[in-house]
């Protein structure tokens, strides 16, 4: 049986930091599913904190999150624009129904941007989990 060694940020306390951050703004953007308070709080911590984890596994955590942060709101626009759009449509005459497929399309781009968020906030908090760089 290989003896267990300690982690390497057991004696790095900068590194100990870096890795309590970053695990910070993965429960933060796990939360972003029910609320989007804690998705700007989030991107706040990544842009505020960056230069702490410079040159550290965790910087590459901190590009992946700001990545996921930027995309899933460029998506999330999008979605909600198409969805509004839609609804404006279908209010002006119900009866063509050019604004339902608007509505569906603008949803169907919510959903499946829901579904690639928390993809990568759970396969970040695997690698983090393993202490492992992107």
């Amino acid at each position: 049986m290989k003896p267990k060694t300690p982690p390497p940020e057991a004696s790095d306390p900068h590194l100990a930091q870096a890795r309590q951050v970053t695990l910070f703004v993965y429960v933060m953007h796990a939360l972003a599913s029910t609320t989007a308070v804690t998705f700007f709080v989030a991107i706040f911590v990544n842009y505020s904190r960056r230069d702490r984890v410079a040159g550290t596994l965790y910087q590459s955590h901190f590009d992946w999150q700001i990545r996921t942060f930027w995309w899933c709101l460029a998506y999330s626009i999008v979605g909600c624009a198409l969805a509004i759009w839609g609804l404006v449509r279908a209010s002006g005459d119900w009866r063509t129904g050019g604004g339902a497929w608007l509505i569906f399309i603008g949803l169907l781009i919510l959903l499946i941007n829901l579904c690639w968020h928390l993809y990568r906030v759970i396969r970040g908090l695997m690698r983090w989990s393993d202490r492992q760089a992107f």
